[in-house]
């Protein structure tokens, strides 16, 4: 039964996995359970057309779904008629490498006419179109790897090594490799692919690794700079579950900012805060983060400079008048008089250190208030939180 490839169809595309936010850094901290005898193939799952789907089972393997779509959609060709939806396992980094000369593989857990398929697009405009469980032409069964290839559409299905002979592959490089199920597989038709393998990689459990983080410095009751965690995996799943663990009260992660953001609590203490990166296969990479937590600014209270802590005044004569007072700190004070006559609204300044002032120019039996403000300096400002003070007097 012939079994003919289609061009793939551009469109859409939807990630399967959901990278932690951050650059990651050159050096990193992976646990050493995560390590695996090789890379693993990178795949990107992608899909397009109404009821398409390309997702990971729960055994981490891809299920291609091809749904509908109308005959313009999904980067199809002006004037298509057939059904252009797609679902597609790409292979990370093969565009530009060279054509494997392992024969890749996979297995599919329904098989119909046409997909799904596994198809390497050459830059010599050739491509490999590989079919698994088909049999060779003129034989009764696929060859070892269970795999049947062809030349582009070509009706004839032969081993890897005959179609890549065919295809002058060892002359040129890959332009685009994946596995495609598509428009000409039944709608709605789920096809679980396994043993998936190309150029040597298969998929799987990889290593998990998280960014180091510098130490932080945070103090009670103001506002932590925001510290971002990224991390990676090599996994073929790159979906990541990242969770942080042992932070300072009041600190807290956002998995949806892969931000540590949050306002130390009265009880935050010192100590060393744990970032956990785990993987769809269940591998995982730490790193720490070292907090030391400092207490409150303390603010002082205000400043209580009172310029009287006494004050008296003694008749002196009829124009003038003799007042002594205390001061508990030394400041400049600053006084205005109040009261009838040309003197008032006078100003002048006593220095640190004087005791006693005499008021010339008062009327005789009439009151006068003389207000004191402490200053910084002669003409300077007022001291912040010091409290003024006064003194009444009559001849």
């Amino acid at each position: 039964m012939a079994r003919k490839s289609k061009a793939r169809h551009k469109g859409l595309t939807v990630a399967a996995g959901i990278m932690v936010p951050g650059a990651l850094a050159a050096s990193v901290v992976a646990v050493g359970s995560a390590s695996a005898a090789a890379t693993p193939l990178q795949v990107t799952l992608s899909s397009c057309g109404t009821g398409s789907s390309a997702v990971w089972n729960s055994a981490l393997e891809p299920v291609l779904t091809a749904g509908a779509a109308a005959a313009a959609a999904c980067g199809a060709p002006a004037g298509s008629t057939y059904n252009p939806a797609y679902a597609e396992v790409d292979f990370t980094g093969a565009a530009g490498g060279a054509v494997p000369t392992t024969e890749p593989v996979f297995a599919a857990s329904a098989y119909s006419s046409g997909t799904p398929r596994m198809v390497i697009e050459l830059n010599n405009g050739n491509s490999l179109v590989g079919y698994p469980g088909l049999d060779l032409s003129g034989a009764t069964a696929p060859d070892t790897a269970n795999m049947a290839w062809a030349v582009g559409n070509a009706g004839t299905y032969t081993s890897y090594a005959t179609a890549e002979a065919g295809a002058d592959a060892s002359a040129t490089t890959v332009k685009d490799a994946y596995i495609v199920e598509d428009g000409s597989q039944p709608s709605g038709t789920a096809n679980t692919l396994t043993n998936i393998q190309y150029g040597g990689q298969t998929l799987g459990a990889g290593t998990v690794a998280a960014a180091p983080i510098a130490a932080q410095t945070v103090t009670i009751g103001s506002a932590a700079t925001a510290v971002t965690v990224s991390a990676s995996t090599t996994s073929s799943d790159k979906a990541l579950t990242v969770a942080v663990t042992g932070l300072p009260d009041g600190l807290s992660y956002s998995a949806s900012s892969g931000t540590i953001t949050g306002t130390p609590a009265a009880d935050a203490k010192s100590g060393t805060a744990t970032v956990t990166a785990t993987d769809a296969y269940g591998q995982t990479g730490t790193t720490t983060i070292a907090y030391t937590v400092n207490p409150a600014a303390v603010v002082p209270p205000p400043v209580t400079i009172p310029v009287l802590s006494d004050g008296r005044a003694y008749w002196r004569g009829w124009t003038r008048e003799l007042v002594t007072w205390k001061t508990t700190a030394p400041s400049w004070e600053k006084f205005v008089i109040i009261g009838p006559g040309k003197i008032d609204g006078h100003v002048g300044w006593v220095g640190p250190g004087t005791t006693f002032g005499v008021y010339s120019g008062l009327l005789a039996h009439h009151g006068y208030t003389v207000y004191y403000t402490p200053y910084t300096s002669k003409w300077g400002q007022p001291i912040q939180g010091a409290k003024t003070g006064y003194v009444y007097f009559k001849s």
